[in-house]
């Protein structure tokens, strides 16, 4: 028996963030955050910017407020783990605006 299973490599879809920001593809927002994620490893204001434009564009592709922001919070877990901010920043992105 041999399992073969596809890979990519998010680093290469850098250069297809066009097509991310079109994509309806949840999958699509996860690629972003860590593309964005590796990007500002080292500067804590821009990434928290990216993360609030990140979760609003959740909420520009049609999902609402109670699939983003549910008891499980499942999105916007998948969004702090991999943009992880400074301790109390996560509350300061969900309920305001990109400075």
């Amino acid at each position: 028996m041999c399992l073969r299973f596809p890979v990519a490599k998010l680093t290469d879809y850098a250069e297809r963030w066009p097509e991310l920001e079109q994509s309806d593809n949840p999958f699509a927002s996860a690629v972003m955050a860590h593309l964005k994620a590796r990007e500002t490893l080292h500067d804590a204001t821009e990434r928290r910017r990216w993360k609030f434009i990140l979760v609003r564009r959740l909420y520009e592709k049609g999902y609402d407020r109670g699939k983003i922001r549910n008891d499980n919070r499942k999105l916007t877990t998948c969004a702090n783990r991999i943009l992880t901010t400074p301790s109390g920043e996560r509350e300061r992105v969900m309920g305001a605006s990109p400075s």
